[in-house]
């Protein structure tokens, strides 16, 4: 499979990551594991029922609306980098499945700072070949476009 020209998206990989406020409670801050091409399509409705259908991730009642394809080398080595809070079901196998279902994906448009931000839903690994990971998400915000957050 010829994947160099469907990755035309630069992104990010990010850990969600609680820092204390002033108020005594927390804010979710990502800290960027790396940063690689992407090639990303919005999924249709159909796709999604379909994924919901084979046992997809369907947490808070979203269902996934982009798909996401990496090059397997780009972050086969993501894994070693992980702590123990990465510990349920398959995502605890660090070498055999880099991503993790509570990772985020930040898609950059027009800088690192500014773009759409996404939770990784469900992670399917090309395990015959090793050439590439594709993975479901749902968006959730729009970064440094000025909006208040």
């Amino acid at each position: 499979m010829k994947l160099a020209h469907k990755l035309k998206h630069r992104i990010q990989i990010c850990e969600g990551i609680q820092d204390p406020n002033s108020t005594g409670g927390f804010d979710r801050t990502y800290k960027t594991l790396t940063t690689v091409w992407a090639g990303i399509e919005i999924m249709s409705e159909y796709l999604r029922s379909m994924s919901r259908i084979r046992g997809g991730n369907d947490s808070d009642g979203k269902s996934p609306t982009h798909r996401f394809i990496v090059r397997w080398a780009a972050v086969q080595n993501m894994g070693k980098e992980m702590n123990s809070a990465f510990s349920s079901g398959f995502n605890s196998i660090a070498d055999l499945i880099p991503l993790k279902s509570d990772m985020f994906v930040f898609m950059e448009v027009g800088s690192q700072y500014k773009g759409r931000l996404f939770q990784i839903m469900d992670i399917y690994p090309d395990e015959q070949n090793k050439e590439f990971i594709k993975f479901t998400s749902v968006e959730i915000e729009e970064k440094g476009t000025g909006y208040p957050e």
